[in-house]
This record gives structure tokens, C-alpha cells and sequence, in this order.
């Protein structure tokens, strides 16, 4: 189901039709409405699996690598290393690296190491390890540093995960053409029989509260006047 979809079903919920686009309501608000929610679902999951369930997950393609240049590596690397590392959005920040479910070739099948991360340790940051040839860092939740003997002819990578915010989370065809997020097209990341819930909790904690809320239209009042 995509987000805009979603979004149809919070403003046309059968509670007497109380959200409308006549009102103040935002797509933007409920946007982060269904986002916090995602991240409450998805943070119970954990509590039950070791990792997150496909659904939540999403495929960036063929990302792009960029060189870097010796002052921008990670500390203990040295200087004649061809080092590349891969920047994309921030994956949701829990233990183990749970966020990142394949980092690899864009065979999609090939997998290239990266160590496990504990958040909060340090500067966000694990020395490197090598696997199979590659030596991989990934810093904080959006950057990983990749060096090896085939770096040098390597391009791009293959990255799935889950993402804090899907809305930000491009995506890299095969010619190396770059589609945004989609309200209209892109699939929300989510289980489908965790929609409704998602719907119901995004009336019982936010809308609600937002809708009875007082309003103060003193200035609105005072602006009509003058007019």
C-alpha cells in the first residue's frame, strides 16, 4: 500500500468523517504521524525476532560509491589504499547493525561484510574488519567505508534496509537513473496486516488528541473585522 493511500485512510477514518482537507490537518503532520508509529512497530518487533521482518525493509538498488580522499578515511587506514564509501539515508539506530539487512554486490546476492555496530560506544564508529578480501567501517548509521583488492573497478553496491524515514529514501535504477520516494507509487514499508493497526493508533495518539484540542481563533477573529 502506498503512503497516499495510508494517508486516505487516517483523513476518511469512519469516525464521522472528523479529519477532512478542509481542515488544518497536514499531509506533512500525518506523514510524521505514520512514521512514529512505524518506528513503534517496528521497535516491538525486535523485542521478539533477532532482526526485522522483510517488510519494513527497502531496496536502494545500484547506490553509488564515491572515492575518498586519505583525509576522509577512517583512522588506521593508510595513505596508497583506494578507499570508497557509500552515503545514504539514516537507518533506523539499534544494536548490531539490525537496521542494515545486505550490504553488497549488485548481483543482490553477493554479500560483503560489515562488522557488527553497538551504538553509543566511542565515536559511533568500529575498526574496520576484513572478510573475504573486503575490509569494510561503517560510521554512525549512514556511512559505510569499503576497501579491498576490487574496490578500485567497483562502482556501485546493492543496500537494503530499514530506513528512519522512508519519504527520504531514493532510489538508484540499474542505468544509474535516480527516482525519489513516490507518494502516489512507491510502496510504504510496512506489513500489510499492520496497516489498519497503524490507522487506528495514528487516531488514538495523535488525531484524536488533535482534533478536541482547543483552537484559538482570537486573531482570526480580530483579522476578519478589520476586513
Amino acid at each position: 500500500m502506498t503512503l497516499k493511500e495510508i494517508i486516505s485512510l487516517v483523513r476518511n477514518n469512519p469516525d464521522r468523517g472528523v479529519a477532512n482537507r478542509a481542515t488544518e490537518l497536514t499531509d506533512r503532520m500525518i506523514i510524521s504521524w505514520i512514521n512514529e508509529v512505524r518506528a513503534f512497530l517496528m521497535t516491538k518487533s525486535l523485542e521478539k525476532l533477532d532482526s526485522f521482518p522483510v517488510a519494513y525493509q527497502m531496496d536502494l538498488g545500484c547506490w553509488p560509491l564515491d572515492q575518498v580522499d586519505q583525509a576522509d578515511c577512517p583512522a588506521g587506514w593508510v595513505w596508497g589504499d583506494d578507499v570508497k564509501r557509500a552515503v545514504f539515508p539514516d537507518l533506523m539506530e539499534v544494536n548490531n547493525n539490525a537496521g542494515l539487512a545486505f550490504f553488497g554486490l549488485i548481483d543482490k546476492v553477493t554479500q560483503i561484510y560489515v562488522p557488527a555496530q553497538i551504538y553509543g560506544e566511542l565515536d559511533n564508529s568500529l575498526r574496520y574488519k576484513g572478510k573475504k578480501g573486503w575490509l569494510t567501517q561503517m560510521i554512525g548509521c549512514n556511512t559505510i567505508y569499503l576497501r579491498g583488492p576490487e574496490v578500485p573497478k567497483l562502482k556501485t553496491v546493492n543496500i537494503r534496509g530499514v530506513f528512519k524515514n522512508p519519504t527520504l529514501v531514493d532510489f538508484y535504477a540499474n542505468n544509474g537513473i535516480k527516482y525519489c520516494y513516490d507518494y502516489d507509487t512507491t510502496e510504504y514499508p510496512i506489513p500489510a496486516d499492520l496497516v489498519g493497526y497503524t490507522v487506528e493508533m495514528v487516531w488514538k495518539r495523535y488525531l484524536m488528541p488533535w482534533v478536541q484540542a482547543p483552537r484559538d481563533n482570537s486573531n482570526v477573529e480580530k483579522n476578519e473585522a478589520v476586513a
